[in-house]
C-alpha cells in the first residue's frame, strides 16, 4: 500500500505542476497556434497577393490582434518603469517608443542620480508586423530584462510599416528616433555619447542602417544634415539581422525547407511588401551589407548575433565578415559575431516554455556581456 499511496502522491503533484504551467503560460501556447493558424503557417502568408493592400492590412490586424489581447505587457522586474514617449519624424509625423527605466541606487548618497548609459531598440516584423505601441508590449520582458541586467535605460522604437509606408520609411524613422532620444539626453537623464543601437530581424537591419548613416554623415548623403547635431552610437547589436535582401544568400537555398515561422518564402513575401521595387535591394538603406568600405571602417564596435538553422544565417555572417575586414587597419574597432548553433530564427522571438531553455540563456548572457563591455 505504501507503493499506491506514493504513486497517488506523485500523480497528484504532477498535475498540480502541470495545472500550474498551464495556467502561467498558456498565452504563449495561443498565440504560437494563432499565429501559425492565422497568420504564418507556411504558405498562408506568402500567399497573399504583395500587391494587395486590403488583404494584407486584414491579416496584419489580425496578427495585432492576437498580439495585444494575448501580451497585455508590463515589466519582469519591479525596479524598471515602462513609459511611453514621442517623437517626431522628419516629416513632422509623432511617433512613440516604450522607454523602460531602471531605478539605481545612487552610492553617493546625494540625491542626484548620474547619467545612465542607453539602448535604441527596434522591433523585428518584417517591416510589416508588430506596429503600433500597442504591440511593442510582447517585448517588455526582453527589454525590461536587458534594462535590470545591464543597468540601463532602454527605448522601443515604434516605426511606420508597410504596407502602408514602404521603404525607406522604416529607416527614415529610425534614424529620426535615435536623433530624438540623443538630443533629449538631458530630459532622459543619459548619456548621449553611450547609446547603443540593438534590434532583431528587422529591426537588426536597422540598427546597423542607423549606425551606417551616422558612419557615413561626414560624406554627401541625403540626411547628413538630419543627424549632424548628435553624437554617433556608441555600439551596435544586431540579432539575426536581414543584411541582404536580395534573397540570393546560399543560406536561404540551404534552409528552403524549413517549416519554422521564418522561411525563404515569407522573407521574400516580406521584402516585396516592405520594398516592391527590385532596384532598391543593392541600396545600403535596405541591404545594409552592401555599404562602401569607408562606411564599415568607420562603424562603430558591432556584435552581429546569428541563429544556425536561420535562412538569415548567411548574410548574417557575411555582414561580420565585412565589417573585420573593413576594420582591419584600426586596432581599436572590435567587432564579433556569435552564432547559436541549432537555433532557429524565431529563437530570438518571445520567450516559449520549455522550448529552447539552453538557447535562451545563451542569448541572454551574450546580450549582457556585450553591453556590459561595449558601452
Amino acid at each position: 500500500w505504501m507503493s499506491t499511496l506514493l504513486r497517488v502522491l506523485l500523480i497528484v503533484l504532477v498535475a498540480v505542476f502541470v495545472g500550474q504551467w498551464v495556467r502561467r503560460y498558456n498565452r504563449y501556447d495561443d498565440v504560437v497556434l494563432n499565429l501559425i493558424h492565422h497568420f504564418m503557417a507556411p504558405g498562408i502568408l506568402a500567399d497573399v497577393d504583395v500587391r494587395n493592400k486590403t488583404a494584407i492590412n486584414e491579416m496584419i490586424s489580425r496578427f495585432t490582434a492576437v498580439v495585444e489581447t494575448r501580451f497585455p505587457g508590463g515589466s519582469a522586474f519591479d525596479n524598471v518603469t515602462i513609459t511611453v514617449i514621442d517623437y517626431v519624424t522628419r516629416d513632422n509625423t509623432t511617433m512613440q517608443a516604450r522607454r523602460y527605466t531602471p531605478h539605481i541606487h545612487n552610492a553617493n548618497g546625494d540625491g542626484a542620480t548620474p547619467p545612465k548609459r542607453a539602448m535604441v531598440y527596434y522591433h523585428g516584423g518584417g517591416f510589416c508586423l508588430l506596429c503600433g505601441i500597442n504591440s511593442l508590449k510582447l517585448l517588455d520582458e526582453q527589454l525590461s530584462t536587458i534594462a535590470a541586467i545591464v543597468g540601463i535605460e532602454v527605448f522601443s522604437v515604434d516605426y511606420r510599416c508597410a504596407p502602408d509606408y514602404q521603404f525607406p520609411y522604416a529607416a527614415h524613422d529610425s534614424i529620426d528616433a535615435y536623433r530624438s532620444i540623443a538630443r533629449r539626453a538631458t530630459e532622459f537623464n543619459i548619456d548621449p555619447t553611450r547609446i547603443a543601437l540593438s534590434g532583431a530581424s528587422a529591426g537588426g537591419n536597422l540598427a546597423l542602417v542607423v549606425a551606417q548613416a551616422f558612419a557615413s554623415r561626414s560624406r554627401s548623403r541625403s540626411d547628413a544634415d538630419i543627424i549632424d547635431d548628435v553624437p554617433s552610437p556608441r555600439t551596435v547589436m544586431a540579432e539575426v539581422p536581414a543584411t541582404d535582401v536580395s534573397g540570393t544568400q546560399p543560406s536561404w537555398i540551404a534552409t528552403e525547407s524549413n517549416v519554422g515561422l521564418i522561411n525563404p518564402r515569407t522573407l521574400l513575401w516580406f521584402r516585396q511588401v516592405y520594398a516592391p521595387d527590385p532596384r532598391d535591394t543593392m541600396d545600403p538603406m535596405l541591404s545594409p551589407l552592401f555599404a562602401d568600405n569607408a562606411t564599415l571602417a568607420a562603424m562603430p564596435p558591432t556584435l552581429i548575433i546569428t541563429a544556425g538553422n536561420d535562412p538569415l544565417h548567411g548574410e548574417g555572417v557575411a555582414m561580420a565578415q565585412r565589417l573585420v575586414s573593413a576594420a582591419a587597419s584600426d586596432a581599436s574597432t572590435s567587432h564579433e559575431l556569435v552564432t547559436i548553433h541549432d537555433a532557429p530564427h524565431d529563437v530570438f522571438g518571445q520567450k516559449l516554455p520549455f522550448l529552447y531553455s539552453k538557447e535562451y540563456a545563451q542569448i541572454d548572457h551574450v546580450r549582457a556581456d556585450w553591453l556590459k563591455r561595449r558601452l
